[in-house]
């Protein structure tokens, strides 16, 4: 397992590949780490995915499409 200290509290993650599947399964790949996969509705948007690493945890921000 790579050492997640590479990654700075707050930083923006850059070195990712995000993709939605089939419009309900999103892929998050981190480089030199296993794919995490996540199941979303379906009214969600694959555009503007933002990422952040912080306190150990990275969190993904999933905008809802806009009607």
């Amino acid at each position: 397992m790579k050492d997640t200290s590479t990654l700075r509290d707050e930083s923006l993650v850059n070195d990712m590949e995000v993709q939605v599947e089939e419009e309900e399964t999103l892929i998050i790949q981190l480089k030199g780490y296993k794919p995490y996969r996540s199941k979303i509705r379906p009214q969600s948007c694959s555009q503007e995915i933002k990422a952040t690493y912080s306190n150990g945890n990275l969190i993904v921000a999933i905008p809802k499409q806009k009607i």
